[in-house]
């Protein structure tokens, strides 16, 4: 019986691939104009110039926008720009961006690309694993100045908090012992910790549970008349991908997951 059920959902599975792919096939030659897609750089491993494919980021909007029928120009700039192009029409598309509801106003949304997990780096020599807020009593934690933080961990009162000049200082600083953790995001770190800080690999381990988790997506701006189709479209090609195991392939060439 399970055997059955089991063939029946992948029966069911095949039929909605098919019917994916016929529905992004369909108006490929009138999605034919560039969409210009605007990301930030200097964010690793999400979004850069001397990245693989400029970033996870940019690498998986252009795989889904490609399946989609359109084709692709990335531009990489800093993220004031990215939103001012966006806003102005200057820019077809963004991407990297956490959904931010106030954004609706010149964007339409995709579905989820990816989840910004912020998890801490711990020694591999300390047994820490976070479930809550109270797992930090009594531990010095490094942040880095102007990141947004939750709300909860700023207040704590028994957390000790120490103002770190990077992310990078702060993970030596857990290695050497100076910082029992650091907080920061789960793909950041990871990238950090196979490029820049490869010599610490055996020292540092990231723990499981995250304190926080912000979803990443992609937004279509609304001075296109066609905003809706083309985020339509893109999140059916996204559908596929994650379904043929695209999006699993991508998040892993990008360290974001083992």
């Amino acid at each position: 019986m399970k055997k059955k059920g089991f063939n029946c959902w992948r029966w069911v599975r095949g039929v909605l691939t098919v019917l994916l792919l016929s529905f992004l096939s369909k108006g490929s030659l009138a999605a034919s104009d560039v969409l210009v897609v605007a990301s930030l750089e200097h964010y690793p491993p999400y979004s850069d110039h001397d990245l693989k494919e400029q970033g996870f980021c940019p690498d998986v909007t252009k795989t889904a926008l490609e399946r989609a029928g359109y084709k692709v120009e990335i531009q990489l700039m800093d993220w004031r720009k990215v939103l001012e192009s966006a806003s102005s029409g200057e820019a077809d598309v963004i991407t990297c961006s956490w959904y931010v509801p106030s954004r609706e106003s010149f964007l339409i949304f995709t579905r989820l690309l990816h989840a910004n997990r912020l998890v801490f780096a711990v020694s591999k020599m300390d047994s820490f694993e976070y479930t809550r807020l109270e797992d930090l009593k009594g531990k010095k934690v490094g942040v880095v100045a102007g990141y947004g933080y939750p709300p909860d961990f700023l207040d704590a009162p028994y957390i000790q908090r120490i103002v770190g000049p990077s992310v990078e200082d702060n993970i030596r600083a857990v290695a050497t012992g100076g910082l029992d953790a650091t907080l920061d995001d789960e793909g950041l770190m990871r990238s950090q910790l196979r490029r820049s800080l490869s010599a610490l690999a055996g020292d540092i381990r990231l723990t499981r549970g995250a304190i926080h988790e912000t979803p990443l997506v992609a937004g279509v701006s609304r001075h296109r008349a066609d905003a809706a189709e083309i985020v339509e479209r893109f999140n059916a090609a996204l559908v596929v991908m994650a379904g043929d195991g695209t999006l699993k392939d991508l998040r892993r060439r990008h360290d974001l997951i083992e």
